[in-house]
């Protein structure tokens, strides 16, 4: 990941930890989770023999991670607002709970590809952070001769949450790796993978911001 980018990607959640309330809310993209990608809408790669090699930037920008609250989790009690840029990329969810407070609340991760990866397979590892410690992890390996352009990943949020918190933040961060154009993509042993490579991409979901409150709505 450009040093850069990656700087601002750490700002924007430094920042999230201080406050957890987005200024509008936005639609859902809900939806995603439920509806496959409708067949070729997916933007290609634009492969040029002898002038371009796909490399880690253009994997950096083919695949996103989106973590949004799951759609069995969704309660009167809990309410979600979904922040979107200007690029339709959801930037932040923000989570409300009141009395009763439930004992789970699922989250999911989900990995897709936003454009036609070709005969490029790869790696991606993450880690899941709640409030900056690992509490769960998670890998896949995508593209290439399975043809596989997505991958949900779901997570109890509150699953050794201290049950005095008023706030939590959870995302994940992963590494991304090349794998060969031959690789067998579905038996391909991730870690192994991501450990042993020399060149890795940085991928950030947005955060998930958990806030808990009294029957007032008060933190």
């Amino acid at each position: 990941m450009n040093r850069l980018y990656r700087h601002i990607a750490i700002g924007l959640l430094v920042g999230v930890f201080a406050s957890c309330n987005p200024t509008s809310p936005s639609e859902s993209l809900r939806q995603r989770l439920s509806e496959s990608p409708p067949a070729g809408t997916a933007a290609p790669v634009v492969a040029d023999a002898g002038a371009h090699t796909f490399d880690m930037c253009d994997a950096e920008m083919s695949i996103e991670i989106t973590a949004v609250v799951a759609e069995d989790a969704h309660a009167v009690n809990i309410s979600v607002d979904e922040l979107i840029n200007m690029k339709k990329e959801l930037d932040l969810v923000t989570v409300d709970v009141t009395p009763p407070f439930p004992r789970e609340l699922w989250l999911t991760f989900l990995v897709e590809t936003k454009r036609d990866l070709g005969q490029t397979a790869l790696a991606l590892r993450a880690d899941v952070y709640r409030d900056k410690a690992v509490v769960d992890a998670f890998g896949v390996a995508i593209g290439g001769q399975s043809k596989t352009n997505r991958f949900e990943y779901r997570l109890n949020a509150l699953e050794g949450l201290d049950p005095e918190a008023k706030k939590t933040v959870i995302y994940a961060q992963a590494d991304l790796v090349l794998l060969a154009q031959d690789a067998d993509v579905d038996g391909v042993d991730v870690n192994a993978a991501v450990a042993e490579a020399e060149e890795k991409g940085v991928l950030l979901s947005n955060p998930v911001c958990i806030n808990f409150k009294d029957a007032e709505g008060s933190p």
